[in-house]
């Protein structure tokens, strides 16, 4: 940065007034690059080190340096993502040095967050030229977004004269002007009617510029209705019906599919007994739902319901909250009663027992058989009226053969199992569901929707829902955050959706199953040679959707648990859960 000190600025002051600066030989490499110590801002530009080496092309295709005879400073300015780039360059005996400005963030995030606002927004400067149109106010005048507005004068833009503007009144007399109807035409000669209104901006005591807000009648019927519709909602979301929730029951477990009907059926007749239940279903089954409503039915109800997710909390956190703990036994440790002791007359609910560890299990097995138990330290014997509920997402069986179950625990806690059926073995519950969970989730939304596409429950009827229940109500989450109609299209739905239905349309293979249908062929000499890429696909892309459907498939191998999933993969938990929100792979 010594070279810096030679620019008219000193140092400091130079820095001051740019984000980074490049010192770059006479091949336009780079050989260094500084931050300005106060830019915070680096949306576009990386860390000093990504710079040094590369071509000025290659970082900033935007900047075209002068030639090499031209000594004097040269500056000026680009757009890269909308934001605008400033840059000056000073020729350098051995090179250049360039200097790079962004324009401050901020002012993109205001521009497109006023690019949401459903009326038209125009600013001006005090003189009367623009500074700024929302989409909405080009999309009213007719002006494409391609389109430069800044720096031209209102009455440049609009054939109309200078009294009759709402906006330049405003300006010319420091007070807004509010509400009035105007007929003009644009630069192009089209007729337009709307509804004006325009405050002043001051700044200092003195007009800055204004800031004016139009609505056409086609705004004003929508403004109509949203505000109808939004005191509608707001009206019944204060009635406070049907938004307490106080647990599941069996009569929130829908469908009339006859699989359903025999295992809700068999579990009311496990909630009567009072004995140790194992639920058996994939992951997004409502294994919770039925452990809570078996609680509700049986003659436990008044007691306490305490449900544990062993694959969540680790080893020695999970024996704690489980026996409890005696002060002194641990440092930190108090005394303190585990869940044993605090459901004591009611019941616990073990979500995923294969998940925990061998040993644990086997203390587990203790209780079960003797109904006494310790403290984490203590030595006193407790005794302890739980009834067990557990859930398995996987065949149990299967965890008992790779020894992830203990078999003796497995038959105790098992004393009845109920099998929870997926999703996909029950697609005439469908349209039961989707009605259940629009209706009890209208309330959250000021147009929710009272129908649905037939070609919405074409696609979900064909669709494997890997995630069961909890996957369909996720996709209808999405659908009514995106969505602004009473009917749910095939817009609305997640775009990993569309691409499952594209690949059954395609024969049958998803986006991320068609990766490597086109593998290796025999050439004429028997030996294999890739497939070409799909055209438009890049090596990139096609490794993506690979990698995709090897981590879908491991998920259902692994009965959809993460932990096991990445231990079978060879990646840390964490870098899984990143691919899997990367996919948009639901549970």
């Amino acid at each position: 940065m010594i070279l810096c000190v030679r620019l008219p600025q000193r140092r400091k002051e130079f820095m001051d007034l740019f984000d980074v600066c490049l010192i770059l030989d006479t091949g336009r490499r780079i050989t260094r690059a500084c931050f300005s110590s106060g830019a915070g801002n680096r949306t576009f530009f990386p860390e000093t080190g990504d710079f040094v080496g590369k071509l000025l092309s290659d970082v900033f295709p935007e900047l075209n340096l002068p030639a090499q005879e031209v000594l004097s400073p040269e500056s000026g300015s680009t757009v890269r993502a909308g934001i605008r780039i400033d840059w000056l360059s000073v020729k350098l005996p051995d090179g250049w040095l360039l200097a790079v400005k962004q324009e401050d963030i901020t002012s993109y995030l205001l521009a497109r967050a006023l690019d949401e606002v459903q009326e038209g927004i125009q600013i001006y400067d005090r003189g009367g030229s623009a500074v700024f149109f929302n989409r909405c106010s080009r999309k009213i005048n007719g002006i494409r977004k391609d389109t430069e507005i800044r720096g031209k004068h209102l009455l440049d833009l609009y054939d109309l004269s200078k009294e009759y503007s709402t906006t330049l009144t405003c300006l010319s007399t420091g007070a807004p002007v509010i509400n009035r109807v105007d007929r003009f035409r644009n630069a192009e000669g089209k007729d337009l009617l709307t509804v004006n209104t325009s405050y002043p901006i001051f700044k200092n005591r003195e007009v800055a510029g204004a800031v004016a807000f139009e609505a056409n009648r086609e705004i004003a019927d929508r403004q109509i209705r949203v505000m109808q519709e939004s005191r509608d909602a707001l009206k019944n979301y204060k009635s406070g019906a049907g938004h307490h929730f106080n647990g599941y029951s069996f009569d929130q477990i829908v469908g009339h599919s006859r699989i359903l009907q025999d295992t809700l059926a068999l579990a009311r007749r496990a909630a009567q007994h009072d004995c140790s239940v194992l639920l058996v279903g994939e992951t997004g089954t409502g294994k919770e739902m039925y452990a809570q409503s078996i609680h509700k039915f049986s003659s436990r109800k008044d007691g306490q319901f305490l449900a544990i997710n062993c694959a969540a909390i680790p080893e020695n956190l999970l024996e704690s909250m489980l026996f409890g703990t005696v002060k002194g036994s641990f440092t930190g440790s108090e005394n303190h009663p585990g869940y044993l002791e605090q459901a004591d007359g009611g019941t616990i609910f073990l979500d995923e027992l294969n998940s925990m560890s061998m040993t644990l299990q086997s203390k587990l097995l203790r209780v079960l058989q003797e109904k006494t138990f310790r403290r984490l330290g203590g030595t006193a014997e407790l005794q302890t009226d739980v009834r067990f509920l557990a859930s398995c997402n996987e065949n149990p069986f299967h965890a008992i053969a790779e020894k992830r179950l203990r078999q003796d625990l497995f038959y105790r806690i098992s004393t009845m199992m109920v099998e929870l059926p997926p999703l996909r073995e029950r697609p005439e519950d469908l349209e039961d569901l989707i009605d259940y969970y629009l209706r009890v989730t209208a309330y959250q939304y000021v147009r929710s929707f009272n129908q649905v596409d037939p070609a919405v429950m074409e696609l979900f009827r064909h669709y494997s829902w890997p995630g069961n229940i909890r996957e369909l109500f996720h996709v209808l989450d999405h659908a009514e955050n995106v969505s602004d109609d009473a009917v749910l299209r095939l817009e609305y739905l997640p775009a990993y959706l569309l691409k499952e239905a594209k690949g059954e349309e395609d024969g049958g293979a998803g986006a991320a199953e068609r990766a490597d249908a086109d593998e290796a062929e025999p050439d004429a000499s028997g030996e294999s040679t890739p497939a070409a890429l799909p055209a438009g696909a890049t090596l990139e892309t096609m490794l993506g959707r690979y990698e995709e459907k090897l981590i879908r498939e491991a998920l259902r191998e692994n009965g959809m648990n993460v932990t096991k999933t990445a231990e079978r993969l060879g990646l840390r938990r964490q870098s899984l859960q990143y691919r899997i929100q990367k996919y948009g792979i639901v549970f």
